[in-house]
């Protein structure tokens, strides 16, 4: 009887333990520090970096070392939403389409508005979803 209410137990646990969603899947492909290449059709010389945090808090760095803070919200349509204070807004709007792409050694993140040519393009290091670590 014992053997039976433990493996129910296992059982209940690895099928929680998988029940993520795609919103939960990409909310941690993208936390962490990216490095923002081009925006608005301009690639930067001193490049700001965007920090995802856990519960949909981040920040920005800007070249100088002021730090603006954000909220994030993401949805399942491959859109996020990002909220600044009034006066610290970053982005051109505040809502964008995303699109996540790794290859070799680099992950990806491009952030696009509804107006053609709008777009953040966003970098870094590949980062092993094993160990959470940046790649060499």
């Amino acid at each position: 009887m014992k053997n039976i209410i433990l493996s129910i137990c296992i059982t209940i646990c690895i099928s929680c333990k998988n029940n993520t969603s795609s919103k939960d899947s990409f909310n941690n492909q993208i936390l962490g520090e990216w490095v923002l290449v081009k925006g608005l059709g301009v690639s930067f010389n001193v490049c700001p970096k965007l920090i995802f945090k856990n519960e949909g808090k981040g920040n920005v760095i800007k070249p100088s070392g002021e730090i603006v803070d954000f909220t994030y919200t993401l949805d399942l349509k491959n859109k996020v939403n990002f909220s600044f204070k009034k006066d610290e807004e970053y982005f051109i709007e505040d809502k964008f389409n995303y699109e996540y792409h790794v290859d070799e050694s680099f992950e990806k993140l491009v952030l696009k508005t509804e107006i053609e040519g709008n777009e953040y393009s966003l970098s870094r290091k590949k980062k092993n979803l094993t160990t959470g670590t940046l790649e060499k």
